[in-house]
């Protein structure tokens, strides 16, 4: 916007004012949408009874409705292996993915966690498979139809029941 506002070299504002008044609120407005969303997918906390996701706290999951948790997710592919096929970034990716976390509720939900880069993720997750040690599935094979939906879920986000 403010490259538009001086590519035609007058010196003078050639951007009407309402055109600003409306752009720059539209803006703003967008940007705080897509930084919420992204800050609420991050933001996560583990207590003794719940785990709480959410900038503002807005989900609480009891733990014990918590069916079965497994360790790692499928490997990437599809459009992940064609973007970054060959480069360190997929080998990072699929590290990640190995030590992230599906969460299967009772009533058939399911979160995929993948908390690895975030702040204190390593931990939260450490601490729930800690605590949750009899629920707790490693090396899950996962069959073609689960690896297939699971890539179409975002992580830390959660779904309502899933035939998986």
């Amino acid at each position: 916007m403010i490259g538009l506002m001086w590519l035609h070299g007058s010196g003078a504002l050639p951007v009407p004012l309402w055109q600003t008044a409306i752009t720059l609120p539209l803006a703003l407005g967008i940007s705080s949408w897509v930084t919420l969303g992204i800050l609420d997918r991050v933001c996560w906390k583990l207590t003794d009874t719940e785990l709480i996701g959410g900038f503002f706290g807005r989900i609480h999951l009891p733990l014990a409705s918590i069916g079965k948790v497994f360790v790692g997710l499928p490997p990437p592919g599809g459009a992940t292996r064609l973007l970054f096929g060959g480069t360190p970034a997929l080998d990072m990716i699929a590290a990640a993915k190995a030590d992230s976390l599906l969460i299967k509720f009772k009533d058939g939900r399911i979160l995929p966690l993948y908390l690895v880069s975030m702040p204190d993720g390593p931990f939260l997750m450490s601490e729930l498979v800690n605590r949750l040690h009899g629920r707790v599935t490693k090396d899950h094979h996962y069959n073609d139809r689960e690896i297939k939906r699971l890539r179409m879920k975002a992580a830390n986000v959660l779904y309502k029941a899933a035939n998986l």
